[in-house]
């Protein structure tokens, strides 16, 4: 196990905005700072010019991560009530495969989620791909938080709200 990210060691990864605005949308994420992150993932979602997706991505590790002792991944959040996606990646590619679970919030409750790795779906913008590569536990590169209009395969995110948003993230580690 162990901390990938935390509130109190804030410092130790950069992180960038991944907006609908790469496709013409114009949801903003406003919580990061010259790529810092404090921990409140906030913005305001929008749908217009077919958006609807806000996210913010670490840059990719200076070393990847072994983690292949490692179950899974453990976030401590406090969230709006939404459903958001933990990301995991285990290549450089920028639009390489996303390793994506879901997870619903509880709205002002704070929150222990669990994320194993036998949940993660391989997607890309997403679809899920099928028959590929399992997880590369030995190659974490990056992680990425985001909330999306979509779910899967097309399919709405029922927990979605345009508008305001917030997920306090307190930590992020493995199990």
């Amino acid at each position: 196990g162990g901390t990938i990210w935390s509130k109190s060691r804030a410092n130790d990864l950069q992180w960038g905005v991944l907006d609908d605005g790469v496709m013409g949308g114009v949801s903003e994420t406003t919580s990061l700072i010259d790529g810092m992150f404090s921990g409140e993932f906030s913005g305001i979602t929008r749908t217009e010019n077919n958006g609807g997706f806000a996210g913010i991505r670490t840059k990719l590790f200076d070393v990847a991560k072994n983690i292949e002792n490692c179950s899974g991944f453990e976030l401590q959040v406090k969230g709006d009530g939404q459903r958001y996606k933990f990301i995991a990646r285990d290549d450089t590619d920028w639009n390489g495969t996303a390793w994506s679970c879901s997870f619903d919030t509880k709205k002002d409750e704070t929150m222990i989620v669990k994320v194993p790795i036998k949940d993660l779906k391989p997607t890309k913008f997403a679809r899920i791909l099928r028959g590929g590569p399992a997880f590369n536990k030995k190659n974490l590169t990056c992680v990425q938080i985001s909330l999306s209009k979509f779910e899967y395969e097309g399919a709405l995110n029922p927990n979605f709200n345009v508008g305001p948003f917030y997920l306090n993230v307190e930590s992020i580690s493995v199990y």
